[in-house]
């Protein structure tokens, strides 16, 4: 907390306390916690009263009373819900654990802080229709939309695999792959391997001699790119063996010591600069 502050204090805005550590989320508030947006105010006070601190731990106490239940589903809404129906495997299984939570606390505690919109936002993705989901959908009907909306995956997220970061949209859903990670929605596919890089006797790998050996089969042709650090060396094709021909940049980016290949497809051709502009952004973190 005391770190926090001194960055808060800095200028810093959306300075990650308690959050996962392979995800950066937007914020304007002073502070990003698992349980939402904090302020200076409330930073000062949790440093004077361990109390405060505790409310953004949902996983502090093993009690199962209506206010650990509610906040356990506040976690999951703004850390791990896209806001949108789901679409892959493990997505309707959160939501179905939001309703699940919050419908227990409801009937422990029925005078607690609900948050009406997202959970009726939930029920309807899911196509939920039980009494607690209506009582959500009421109460949502009934009251002003909050100023700020439940769930950081609202905006765009930084996520980091095995030392190297990209920038997505929250909506995008994710998943590991065999030896890396994906992202994607309609029309539009991330993939991501990265390895750390040595030679036999221990010397980390150059970046340049990491691109030599794994781009070459870009050929020629293939587009170049330096930023500080990184080199990078990648390829615009098209792919129709699907059926529907899809733009794919396929491309390598390095450092000393570490090296990532990224493959982009994309439907709409008129996406090749914004897959070109993705695999540069592509950075160690």
């Amino acid at each position: 907390m005391t770190r926090a502050r001194v960055a808060v204090q800095r200028g810093q805005r959306g300075v990650h306390v308690g959050m996962p550590p392979a995800i950066r989320v937007t914020t304007d508030a002073a502070l990003a916690t698992v349980l939402g947006p904090r302020e200076e105010a409330w930073l000062d006070a949790a440093i004077a009263d361990l109390r405060v601190a505790i409310e953004i731990t949902p996983w502090w106490a093993d009690a199962s009373d209506g206010k650990t239940l509610l906040n356990r589903a506040l976690a999951l809404m703004w850390l791990e819900v896209r806001w949108r129906p789901p679409v892959i495997e493990g997505e309707s299984d959160v939501l179905d654990e939001i309703h699940r939570l919050l419908s227990r606390a409801s009937a422990m505690d029925a005078d607690l802080d609900y948050p009406w919109h997202a959970w009726a936002r939930v029920c309807g993705y899911r196509g939920i229709a039980d009494p607690f989901a209506k009582q959500a959908e009421a109460r949502a009907t009934r009251a002003p939309e909050p100023d700020l909306s439940v769930g950081y995956r609202r905006g765009p997220v930084r996520i980091t695999h095995e030392g190297w970061s990209l920038t997505i949209p929250g909506p995008y859903a994710e998943r590991p792959t065999a030896d890396g990670w994906w992202a994607g929605t309609a029309g539009r596919s991330i993939t991501i391997a990265a390895t750390r890089t040595t030679t036999p006797d221990g010397p980390p790998v150059p970046a340049q001699a990491f691109i030599d050996q794994f781009a070459a089969e870009l050929g020629p042709n293939a587009l170049h790119h330096q930023s500080g650090e990184v080199l990078g060396r990648a390829r615009l094709t098209t792919d129709p063996t699907s059926g529907i021909e899809v733009g794919v940049l396929q491309g390598y980016s390095a450092i000393r010591g570490s090296g990532a290949a990224i493959r982009i497809e994309f439907e709409d051709a008129a996406d090749w600069q914004w897959a070109i502009d993705l695999w540069r952004s592509l950075s160690p973190g």
